[in-house]
């Protein structure tokens, strides 16, 4: 993953923070210097208001329980083989192993920093993702769990990739080129070509009923991540291959056009609604997370606007990203939102004041997740029912680790994000 800027301006190079230090607003005032007062102003509110959720972190939140007691319990729940790393998508005993399920189980185990420590048992899993490569077509399919749905084949192509990556993977295992489709638009090598298939996925193709017809970004958005991801990290081993970084340069121009700078995001509806809102924040994780896991970029664009529009969407009831009734279920919408404020909030000048805000929004998270994830019947009960259920809620909480790594007790290291999930 790519460094986080973390840039410092000296505390004496803005008069505000010295000023501040000595709870002195009204010098700033009387100084004439009125921007400096009415921004020292607002991040001392903002300040105060974070600081009653930051002082419920002074003792670690300890996931301790969760590795220990939980973590074997829901192996052993979709388990075939863990040492082939074959693992059911629905719950044991009797269903067969799938490409999900596999995937599923190195996406969580990443996270909470238990992967097979064994190189070769790491090669076996490779080995099984890799299996249901199609050799006609070059994507990843499964035929017991063939999910219908518009974002496929890309979402579980790309997971693989991202998956075989985690395993250290390397040689035939993910260099054997991308999947047809893709290899064929990245070699068009045309701007205007691969507008043709950019532009209709930013505006239209990817209607929705929730949305009463819609653009659904949120669906688009991982086709649009996926395309990358596959070319990127399916590509040949040829030095003399130019057209695959010449086509990510083009993607990375092309999003930067499409991000909305008011909220940082591509949201082609924007009409202000929550779910709408909700959907343009989940349809960036998977542009986001690709710019910054393939080293694309070192800052997001309006990185600002994107955290407090990712602020913004944060549930203030029970702190997860959720559309649900239950303010308190976690999902995919909470990692979303927490890896989008903490990668905006590590690209911003005013770090101590973005990493206030972002340290604020994990300590609400970790206070709602940290007591569900240590009960293995709250976990089986409610993330559990498929393999897909829990490794994107233990990711948000793996994000706030590796951002905050006080706020958390492991034994393990815990840390996030795959490039694509």
């Amino acid at each position: 993953m790519v460094a986080s800027l973390k840039q410092q301006v000296p505390t004496e190079a803005h008069p505000m923070r010295a000023l501040r230090r000595r709870g002195d607003l009204r010098a700033l005032r009387r100084r004439g210097d009125w921007v400096w007062w009415c921004v020292a102003a607002w991040t001392t509110t903002v300040e105060a208001t974070a600081g009653e959720k930051n002082a419920k972190a002074t003792t670690p939140y300890d996931l301790r329980p969760f590795e220990a007691v939980v973590i074997p319990r829901w192996l052993d729940r979709f388990g075939v083989d863990v040492e082939a790393g074959r693992f059911s998508y629905l719950p044991q005993p009797s269903q067969p192993a799938t490409l999900y399920g596999t995937v599923d189980a190195t996406h969580l185990l990443a996270s909470c920093g238990r992967l097979p420590s064994h190189t070769a048992t790491r090669a076996a899993w490779a080995r099984t993702i890799t299996e249901y490569r199609q050799a006609a077509t070059g994507w990843f399919e499964d035929a017991a769990h063939d999910e219908p749905s518009a974002r496929q084949p890309y979402h579980r192509s790309a997971s693989s990739v991202a998956a075989l990556r985690l395993l250290g993977a390397s040689g035939d295992d993910v260099r054997a080129g991308p999947p047809r489709k893709v290899a064929a638009l990245v070699a068009a090598n045309n701007a205007s070509a691969w507008e043709a298939v950019f532009d209709p996925l930013y505006y239209d193709a990817c209607p929705s009923g929730k949305l009463d017809g819609a653009q659904n970004i949120h669906s688009c958005g991982q086709i649009i991540g996926a395309y990358a991801v596959l070319a990127a990290m399916l590509g040949t081993e040829d030095d003399d291959d130019e057209i695959t970084p010449a086509f990510l340069e083009w993607w990375t121009r092309w999003l930067a056009r499409r991000t909305d700078r008011a909220i940082g995001v591509l949201c082609p509806t924007n009409n202000g609604s929550l779910l709408d809102r909700v959907e343009c924040l989940g349809g960036a994780m998977p542009t986001h997370a690709v710019e910054l896991g393939l080293g694309l970029v070192d800052t997001l664009p309006s990185a600002r606007a994107l955290l407090d529009f990712a602020l913004s969407v944060q549930n203030d009831t029970g702190g997860a990203w959720t559309m649900d009734a239950d303010a308190t279920l976690l999902g995919s919408l909470t990692l979303d939102g927490v890896f989008q404020v903490t990668r905006a909030a590590e690209q911003l000048v005013d770090t101590v004041l973005s990493r206030t805000a972002a340290r604020a929004s994990c300590t609400t998270v970790l206070d709602m997740a940290v007591p569900q994830l240590n009960d293995p019947e709250v976990v089986l009960g409610k993330y559990a029912q498929t393999s897909h259920d829990l490794p994107n809620v233990v990711a948000a909480v793996a994000e706030c680790a590796r951002a905050f790594p006080e706020l958390v007790r492991t034994n393990w290291t815990w840390d996030c994000c795959a490039v694509y999930v």
